[in-house]
């Protein structure tokens, strides 16, 4: 395997990637997904139709089920403003979505959807609008909080999401001997890896404004690999 692997491309091939240039893909033990999960409370980016409700949106997630949405998901925030009909709440380009299952005491009841203390927050209420999806997509960035992490966490690593360049750098250059044991494939933009490379990656993206890395982590079957 190739211990290095350049991170600079042509114009023509930033352009035609854009808005991600990199496509990392990880194959690790069952047991390291929990590693990943402070990439979900960071932040990460998913792409949605321009216009979708949040509704729409989140009902076409892993492991969001429209029963999940109504009993667990009872605390939703976009742009930091609470959200009571996610019917009619439409995430905009670069929306900040956060997602969290009931919070105890005063604070958790004010800001549920839809419960008995909503009236008291009018001013961080996010405002209605109508669903009008259209063909055009656009980014919005996500964040699990506290259960849903956990419950949800797995399924996003699986279906694959955007994180920064910077922050990739960062959650690989923090893991411990551990993860790297556990990690048993690694592939970048379709060419293997040594997991040695990827610890030292220096993932600098030179004049590129907004550089993503497309991240998708499967995990490892080790039943398969012993026959």
């Amino acid at each position: 395997m190739a211990d290095t692997v350049p991170l600079q491309k042509t114009d023509a091939e930033n352009a035609a990637e854009k808005p991600h240039l990199f496509r990392l893909s990880l194959t690790v033990r069952e047991d390291r997904f929990p590693c990943f999960f402070q990439l979900l409370q960071r932040g990460f980016r998913i792409k949605v139709r321009k216009g979708m409700s949040l509704r729409t949106i989140l009902c076409q997630q892993p492991g969001i089920t429209p029963e999940y949405l109504e009993e667990r998901i009872q605390t939703l925030f976009i742009d930091g403003k609470a959200v009571d009909d996610v019917s009619h709440a439409v995430p905009a380009e670069g929306s900040i979505v956060a997602l969290s299952a009931a919070m105890p005491g005063l604070v958790g009841a004010t800001l549920r959807r839809g419960g008995f203390y909503a009236a008291m927050r009018s001013q961080i209420t996010h405002e209605s609008e109508e669903e009008h999806p259209r063909e055009e997509e656009i980014m919005i960035r996500m964040k699990l909080f506290n259960l849903l992490i956990r419950e949800l966490g797995k399924g996003f690593l699986q279906k694959g999401l955007y994180v920064e360049c910077g922050v990739m750098e960062d959650f690989l250059k923090g893991q411990t001997p551990d993860f790297w044991e556990g990690c048993r494939a690694v592939d970048l933009d379709g060419r293997e890896l040594s997991t040695g490379a990827l610890q030292g990656m220096n993932w600098v993206c030179d004049g590129v404004e907004d550089c993503l890395v497309f991240l998708r982590v499967t995990p490892h079957n080790s039943e398969e690999s012993s026959l």
